[in-house]
C-alpha cells in the first residue's frame, strides 16, 4: 500500500532556542481535511557513538539528561560542530565522553527524523579497536559514569526496561542487525 502525504501549505516558527525550534505546519490530507501539527526540530545533526570493546561489551554513560530529570544509561552522543564531519565528530565525543580513541570507526546508518513530535538528524556509528586517551570533559559533563556492558546483557536490558532512552535503543536495535548482517555476509 502506497501512502499519499499530506500537503503542508504553511510552516510557522512558533519559538526558537539556541538548539532547537518548535514547528507549526499546516497540513491538508489527502481526503481535503486541514489540521496544524507541531514539532521540536533539534537544530543542526549529531553523532551517536556504539563504541564496543575487544571484549564486546558496549560502552555506555551515565549522564544526566534535563527532559528525564534524572540519570540515563545512554550511548556517547553530541553534536556535530560547524565544519565538522559527522566521523570527526564521533571520534571527538567518544574521547569527550569517556576517553577512548577508535581505530575503526564504521558508519551504521545516517538517522533522518522519524519521530511523532521530535525531529532530529543524527549519524550512527560503529566503533571499534577502542585505545585508551586523555579524558576531556565538557563543563557539565564531569559527573558522567563510564560504564561496559556485554552486549548480549545489553539486549537483555532493553527487554527489561533498564535501558529507557529511545534514541540509544533504536542504535543498540540496529547495531545489533548491522553485526547480524554482517556475520552472514562472512559465511
Amino acid at each position: 500500500m502506497e501512502f499519499k502525504k499530506p500537503k503542508i501549505y504553511a510552516t510557522r516558527v512558533v519559538h526558537e532556542a539556541k538548539k532547537l525550534m518548535l514547528i507549526e505546519e499546516d497540513l491538508e490530507f489527502p481526503d481535503g481535511h486541514k489540521e496544524t501539527w507541531e514539532h521540536v526540530l533539534l537544530k543542526g545533526a549529531g553523532a551517536k557513538i556504539l563504541a564496543v570493546t575487544n571484549n564486546n561489551e558496549l560502552v555506555m554513560v551515565h549522564e544526566y539528561r534535563g527532559a528525564a530529570g534524572d540519570y540515563v544509561l545512554r550511548i556517547p552522543t553530541g553534536a556535530i560542530e560547524p565544519g565538522e564531519k559527522p566521523e570527526e565528530a564521533a571520534a571527538r565525543e567518544l574521547q569527550e565522553e569517556v576517553g577512548l580513541d577508535p581505530q575503526t570507526l564504521e558508519l551504521i546508518e545516517e538517522q533522518k527524523p522519524m519521530s511523532t513530535f521530535f525531529k532530529a538528524h543524527a549519524f550512527i556509528f560503529y566503533a571499534t579497536n577502542l585505545r585508551s586517551k586523555k579524558l576531556e570533559r565538557d563543563a557539565g559533563e564531569q559527573d558522567m559514569l563510564v560504564t561496559q556492558i556485554p552486549l548480549a546483557k545489553v539486549y537483555e536490558m532493553i527487554y527489561d526496561m533498564e535501558i529507557c532512552d529511545p534514541q540509544t535503543i533504536y542504535a543498540i536495535l540496529r547495531l545489533r542487525k548491522y553485526l547480524k548482517d554482517k556475520q552472514q555476509h562472512e559465511h
